[in-house]
């Protein structure tokens, strides 16, 4: 097992239940003699009530930031959110989960002091995940790149109208996507937005992938699709208004019907960190409830 700067940062939602659980990882930290820094929200917020030596930080000021390793306490929002910070510092990123579902997080219930004995000393297994990179070009020429872990949607914007999206895997057309929009997911997305619009669950395992999965399509013989991670793959946006949205993971951006994107699969990876034991087959049927029905022998 690798080892690990385990210098360690918190990041959190500030929630009630997060502000408990940030305490007591505090104090759990302070004995194994683990070096902390908390974002300043929740720096702030209980700054009177935590130990000596704890340290606030700024995820935009992040150049000389010591931490290998960054806890995210809060739901799957908060992780994504925290993807960033992550990706910069080419550091672990250990989910906590206080949120609802949280198929990216470690549920609360495990024990403080075993998980940050573990955390404190580096006892952990990485799991690499795809992230997803996009750039945007626009008809000025200008052009910039965002990049997330879970998917990018392309959705209408004021308007009941439908949008079209004509896509590309390289310099061959698929198809035309009529409809409220379109899904661009990694196999980490499959239990995002992509799950919420009927589109395949992926196995984590499974990273060199793109799932294409349409928003309320018009075209009845459209289903989702799924490309190798190789491809790159072209869109362009036709809508009655002059603009169309675009998310990637939790940031939301309105762009012109001019402008093209360009999808691909990173070649950076984001580090999640996960205990012995954890299991994403296990955390389907514990999120979905896969298997609790009364006709399945016990």
């Amino acid at each position: 097992m690798p080892t690990y700067n385990t210098t360690i940062g918190i990041v959190t939602d500030c929630s009630d239940q997060s502000r408990v659980v940030v305490k007591r990882l505090l104090k759990h930290f302070q004995n194994h003699n683990s070096t902390v820094y908390l974002h300043h929200p929740i720096y702030e917020t209980i700054q009177h009530e935590i130990p000596n030596g704890v340290h606030g930080f700024d995820v935009e000021q992040t150049d000389h930031l010591p931490i290998g390793l960054v806890v995210c306490i809060g739901g799957d929002g908060t992780v994504l959110r925290t993807v960033k910070l992550a990706l910069e510092l080419d550091i672990p990123l250990f989910g906590l989960n206080t949120g609802r579902l949280g198929f990216l997080s470690n549920n609360i219930d495990i024990d403080f002091e075993s998980m940050s004995r573990k955390l404190a000393n580096g006892i952990f297994r990485v799991s690499k995940r795809s992230v997803i990179e996009v750039q945007v070009n626009q008809q000025n020429g200008q052009s910039h790149t965002i990049m997330g872990l879970n998917e990018v949607s392309i959705m209408r914007r004021e308007t009941t109208a439908m949008i079209t999206v004509d896509v590309h895997a390289d310099t061959r057309f698929i198809n035309s996507y009529w409809g409220d929009g379109l899904i661009i997911s990694t196999s980490t997305g499959s239990t995002g937005y992509n799950l919420s619009c009927s589109g395949p669950i992926v196995d984590a395992d499974l990273q060199n992938l793109m799932i294409l999965t349409p928003i309320a399509p018009h075209n009845l013989n459209l289903r989702p699709l799924i490309l190798s991670g190789d491809k790159i793959i072209h869109t362009l946006t036709e809508s009655r208004t002059n603009d169309y949205l675009l998310s990637i993971d939790t940031e939301l951006i309105t762009l012109d019907v001019d402008t093209r994107l360009q999808i691909r699969l990173s070649e950076q990876k984001l580090k999640v960190a996960f205990f012995s034991g954890y299991n994403f087959w296990n955390t389907l049927q514990d999120k979905l409830n896969w298997g609790y029905d009364k006709r399945n022998k016990s």
